[in-house]
């Protein structure tokens, strides 16, 4: 099972500490949101509003990259209205907050295992908040990072810091060329079991991800990237189908982190996300 939620949830107005770019169309986001700060879990998220209040458009969720004091980072990239909005704000500007939501990753406890963390483009954001709290052997945490590109690989220094090991790879330009699950299979075949896998990127990588952990037996915690509408699971809209049984999840609310065995990517609902 993923990490239970932490149990209330805060609507508050938030106030931008900074907001810089960090990459093509990437930017790092700090809000003031100390209840957050205190509550929020790795691979949980918020939703983030900067628009006037009748616009129709729902809010985006973020996965929280990390927490300083009362400050709450988010990673996040232009790919619409919302998101612009996002990107142009500055310090001292107001916005609405509204989380912690979701499950987050749970770390296995009083196993030796090796932790590895596998990322896609901006589903990046939640590792450096996990690799801080896992506690391994020295070598035994990595995280393997892939991208469109060299320049969309983003903030290294603190990924570096936090998860020890780190290896990228770029679809387009720099020494590595390819997806992320072709570091992912090197990674597997040069380094001693037992493992512990934890991805979240783009929906194509998921699956690759969860194909090759349910083929070698190897436990995974995926967080899922299904579009997310209220974040409540009262809409219904980001339904996932369940594995060796009937039904659906709602990813805002029982994930969006969950184990691979309990979820399914073959079923033909799964394609349309």
């Amino acid at each position: 099972m993923s990490a239970a939620p932490s149990g209330r949830v805060f609507s508050l107005r938030a106030r931008v500490a900074f907001n810089r770019p960090v990459g093509p169309g990437i930017w790092r986001l700090g809000i003031r949101a100390p209840l957050i700060a205190r509550a929020i879990r790795p691979g949980q998220f918020v939703n983030l509003v900067c628009g006037p209040p009748q616009d129709p458009q729902h809010p985006p969720p973020f996965s929280v990259f990390r927490v300083d004091g009362d400050v709450v980072e988010c990673l996040g990239q232009v790919v619409g209205r919302g998101t612009t909005r996002l990107s142009r704000l500055k310090a001292g500007d107001d916005l609405d907050c509204f989380g912690p939501l979701g499950r987050g990753f749970r770390v296995p406890r009083g196993r030796d295992v090796h932790h590895v963390m596998v990322a896609g483009g901006i589903g990046v954001a939640p590792f450096y908040a996990l690799g801080k709290i896992i506690r391994s052997a020295p070598g035994r945490k990595a995280l393997l990072y892939g991208a469109a590109t060299p320049r969309h690989l983003v903030c290294l220094p603190e990924f570096r810091e936090a998860c020890l090991r780190v290896e990228t790879i770029a679809v387009k330009g720099g020494p590595r060329k390819g997806f992320v699950t072709r570091l992912l299979e090197a990674y597997l075949e040069r380094t001693p079991g037992p493992w512990q896998l934890y991805a979240c990127g783009p929906t194509p990588m998921l699956k690759a991800v969860w194909a090759l952990a349910l083929a070698r037996g190897i436990p995974c915690q995926l967080s899922l990237e299904t579009p997310m509408a209220c974040g409540m699971g009262l809409c219904k809209g980001c339904s996932f189908p369940r594995r060796g049984a009937e039904g659906f999840t709602l990813t805002c609310r029982e994930g969006p982190v969950y184990e691979a065995a309990a979820i399914d990517f073959d079923h033909p609902a799964a394609a349309g996300h």
